[in-house]
């Protein structure tokens, strides 16, 4: 945040004017150049919501809470995180049907119980899974394992406990006061810092630039509107989750690279239900009958039992009808109005 403010504090200081957040958020919308834009956005709103999510955790303020998942699930639906967004949209479903009553109720007492280390709801599971792996035999453990041990695991641990203690050693995982945190280095901020001075990657926000990465990556074009195009992948994935006889789509990911744009449309990297489809859409625009006829008695007498190369060679062939159909149609088009009939 820091590196994002330093143009518009030395602006301040050669017009001798006072720096304000309100003047800085104002500065901030007069602001062209996409790199600048991408990286206050991600800050601002990703950053920060991660920061108080993991403050209220520890301050048990789920309202609070609640805000910083909002926040933050945009970015569970911009790329490929299916667990999360089903995860993510069920969650708000959820809260949205409840009656008022009991959502009132929900919202009036809703807790998040926490103690000893202070770590989020994922992390703490985590530690107990880990608990739990300790104490079975090596190996794949089956699932009689898994029950016989989670069933027991606070009865265990209390004979680890009383074992260590008669031994004079304390169990360190069962310390009530032991926290369990990852402070970002001094250095590692400072280096961070270094490098964007050093490349001046913040230092012109009111120039439009092509967008780049530190390092000097092109990256996509389409990247500043990141939240958009998230929000927008998230309505299309409930749509097709959960209203009935929705129209199935393939969702473009936010691509961070023209490459991986032009990766994601080449032909040859999608799966053969993907260039299947594929070939449907184009023979549905074949206009002339008797094309269409054959390369579907083609499609599905032959093709479409074969392997994916086949596939491919006939997508190709598909695709060449119809660019010399609408090549030719357009010709049409285009002599009827340099030389329209008398």
């Amino acid at each position: 945040m820091s590196e994002l403010l330093l143009p518009y504090i030395r602006k301040c200081m050669k017009s001798a004017t006072e720096p304000t957040s309100q003047g800085y958020l104002n500065w901030s919308k007069s602001v062209t150049d996409p790199n600048y834009q991408y990286m206050q956005e991600q800050v601002l709103r990703y950053a920060q919501a991660i920061i108080n999510f993991r403050e209220e955790i520890r301050n048990n303020n789920w309202s609070l809470i609640k805000t910083g998942l909002f926040k933050f699930a945009p970015l569970f639906h911009a790329r490929n995180h299916p667990k999360y967004q089903q995860i993510e949209l069920r969650e708000a479903i959820n809260e949205m049907i409840l009656p008022e009553p009991l959502h009132k109720f929900v919202r009036e007492n809703q807790s998040l119980g926490k103690k000893g280390k202070m770590e989020d709801m994922d992390f703490q599971l985590e530690n107990v899974n880990k608990r739990s792996k300790s104490w079975n035999p090596v190996g794949v453990p089956t699932e009689e394992d898994w029950m016989r041990t989670f069933h027991n695991l606070k009865k265990l641990d209390q004979l680890r406990c009383e074992v260590l203690e008669r031994i004079g050693c304390n169990d360190p995982r069962l310390l009530p006061n032991t926290e369990s945190r990852h402070d970002v280095k001094q250095n590692e901020i400072t280096a961070w810092r270094k490098r964007l001075r050093e490349t001046g990657y913040l230092m012109n926000p009111m120039t439009e630039r092509v967008m780049m990465s530190t390092m000097g990556d092109e990256l996509d074009a389409q990247l500043p509107d990141f939240t958009s195009a998230a929000l927008s992948r998230r309505k299309a994935h409930f749509k097709i989750t959960y209203q009935p006889n929705a129209a199935s789509e393939i969702l473009e990911p936010v691509f961070v690279t023209p490459q991986e744009r032009l990766d994601f449309h080449d032909i040859a990297n999608q799966t053969k239900s993907v260039i299947s489809n594929r070939i449907k859409e184009l023979l549905e625009k074949i206009q002339h009958s008797d094309t269409r006829n054959a390369l579907e008695d083609e499609w599905n007498s032959f093709v479409k039992q074969q392997k994916k190369a086949d596939y491919l060679t006939f997508f190709a062939k598909v695709k060449d009808e119809l660019d010399s159909e609408q090549f030719l149609a357009k010709t049409d088009s285009l002599s009827e109005q340099e030389y329209p009939e008398k």
